[in-house]
């Protein structure tokens, strides 16, 4: 999956005619470090494994990229995580408690309307 051979898969099947590394040449051209500071930020948890390995995704909602992936949903990795970034004003995450008790008090949380 890591050699963009799953996405060639689902591409074909779509009709799109791509190559793996074609794809991975997309994806390696479509990231960029953060040049900008985060101001907004989304927070949501993904599944390694369903049901047994879940980590964090970590969003910029006015850009609409991913910023980081975090190994897991503990509210210490978050807020050390936060900590580095003091530029964000507005946290959009679940109701997860963990995630609650990591952001700190310098950014307002809301909840995302996915999540209400």
């Amino acid at each position: 999956m890591v050699g963009g051979r799953a996405g060639a898969r689902l591409a074909h099947k779509l009709r799109i005619p791509v190559s793996r590394h074609q794809i991975i040449r997309h994806l390696r051209d479509a990231y960029t470090a953060i040049t900008t500071p985060v101001r907004i930020l989304g927070v949501d948890d993904w599944a390694k494994k369903r049901g047994q390995s879940y980590g964090t995704l970590l969003v910029d909602l006015e850009t609409h990229h991913v910023v980081d992936l975090l190994p897991d949903r503990d509210r210490d990795t978050v807020a050390r995580w936060l900590k580095q970034h003091p530029t964000i004003e507005v946290v959009t995450r679940n109701r997860s408690t963990e995630y609650a008790n990591g952001i700190t008090a310098g950014a307002r949380q809301v909840a995302d309307r996915w999540h209400l």
